[in-house]
């Protein structure tokens, strides 16, 4: 069923210290749609916090997976979110293999989406965490609720990131002439440092420009990220933003799904 963009509730939640921290930093750094939630360790709550996710279509949680009371309180609030049916999306950084630790594996089964940011990625991608977390959260909620020239509806978005486990994101941004090349380039670069490109079970592709662009560059775009990524085309779609102050600029925002292991 279609949903009006300016009907879906998102909400980023900060967990604890860390996830406050990281809450703060986007509250400066405006992301349309969102409202912001902050939780202290030391909140057991649970039924107030569930008064703050009602009605709620996504949720981005943000904490630490390592520290007993904040891990059991992330765990429980996780599960409570998908179980009402939101969105849950978490997003942590790490300087180890977190994706082989077993507490991730716990918590993928009580949300639907994990982002998970690498320290040495982040050295040659993104300045720092924030700016990553702040660039992977923008790029989902302008694919739900920005005005689009052509593709997707909250629903497909949805039906793509549902129990999704650990998804991937790349973006690129360029101006001039070769700016459509130069994006894309930088986006599927941007995927590979985090993992193989030939991984990916299902796209979400995300133009935004200022400009109207020709069905024709819009494909030329759509082919290059399949044949870098996946096998069939019915595993890729797309959708096109126009922001009238977006400038000369065009962003690719790739949004990719793990193959799952047999």
């Amino acid at each position: 069923m279609f949903k009006d963009k300016s009907l879906i509730k998102i909400k980023g939640m900060g967990l604890g210290k860390y996830g406050i921290d990281k809450i703060d930093y986007l509250l400066k750094n405006e992301i349309k749609y969102i409202e912001y939630i902050a939780i202290g360790e030391e909140n057991k709550d649970l039924e107030a916090i569930k008064k703050d996710l009602k009605d709620l279509d996504v949720l981005f949680i943000i904490s630490e997976i390592n520290k007993g009371i904040e891990e059991h309180l992330l765990f429980k609030v996780c599960k409570m979110a998908k179980d009402m049916g939101i969105l849950t999306i978490a997003l942590f950084s790490t300087n180890f293999d977190l994706k082989k630790h077993s507490k991730i594996e716990k918590l993928k089964k009580n949300i639907d989406a994990l982002i998970i940011s690498d320290d040495k990625f982040l050295d040659r991608s993104f300045k720092d965490t924030n700016i990553f977390f702040k660039t992977s959260i923008r790029g989902i909620a302008d694919l739900m609720t920005s005005s689009r020239l052509i593709g997707l509806d909250y629903t497909d978005i949805k039906k793509i990131l549902l129990n999704s486990g650990i998804i991937t994101i790349g973006v690129g941004e360029a101006e001039g002439e070769n700016r459509t090349l130069e994006a894309t380039q930088q986006a599927l670069k941007n995927l590979s440092l985090q993992k193989s490109l030939n991984n990916f079970e299902k796209i979400l592709l995300n133009i935004t420009t200022s400009e109207d662009l020709g069905l024709g560059e819009v494909f030329a775009i759509a082919d290059l990220v399949r044949k870098k990524t996946v096998e069939n085309i019915e595993n890729l779609l797309f959708s096109v933003v126009k922001l009238d102050d977006f400038g000369e600029r065009l962003n690719i925002t790739i949004i990719a799904t793990e193959k799952k292991e047999i």
